[in-house]
């Protein structure tokens, strides 16, 4: 059994978690807005949403035990996650990573009772194009934010995945996930 300390923990918005220091222990709260996986459909991390911003939380524990639309206390340490592999290109032109929490415990929970979030209502949330999110300099720390966009979405399965292309509506612009 592990014995937290939530002494230790800082109680802030997800907007101020984002700016946290690396390796800083945040107390959020917001509500799960999805869960991300992994292969073999496992669950591997979620997004978190309040009033201020989103962030994702790395934890796969944490991922398996919470539901969409899901109100939850976390407390965990802020990180930026880069892969192995794009380091170099990363230091090249100054990039931290993606802005994510890791290390995760689930405090406290909202239970059954569910409520996905009105992202209408959510005044962060920016309208904009795919054009300009591409284009936004590394500077700009924009990762695990969520926009607003219209986009020409292409659907392109493979052996044993999917990729999606999400271009800007000038049809040249965009990026795939």
């Amino acid at each position: 059994k592990v014995v937290l300390d939530e002494s230790a923990y800082t109680e802030m918005t997800i907007e101020a978690a984002r700016y946290a220091k690396e390796g800083e222990l945040v107390k959020v709260t917001g509500t799960v807005a999805q869960i991300t996986y992994a292969s073999g459909m496992v669950p591997n991390g979620i997004y978190l949403v309040d009033d201020t911003n989103s962030i994702y939380v790395f934890d796969s524990d944490l991922a398996a035990s919470v539901e969409v639309g899901q109100y939850v206390t976390v407390l965990a340490s802020k990180t930026w996650w880069i892969l192995d592999t794009e380091t170099d290109h990363a230091n090249k032109f100054g990039y931290k990573g993606c802005n994510q929490l890791s290390d995760a415990w689930l405090l406290k929970t909202s239970g059954n009772d569910i409520k996905v979030p009105d992202y209408s209502k959510l005044s962060w949330i920016k309208e904009t194009t795919v054009k300009d999110i591409v284009n936004t300099p590394f500077a700009n720390d924009i990762t695990t934010t969520i926009y607003k966009v219209t986009a020409l979405i292409k659907e392109s399965v493979g052996a044993g995945f999917t990729n999606y292309y999400v271009d800007d509506l000038d049809g040249t612009s965009g990026s795939y996930v």
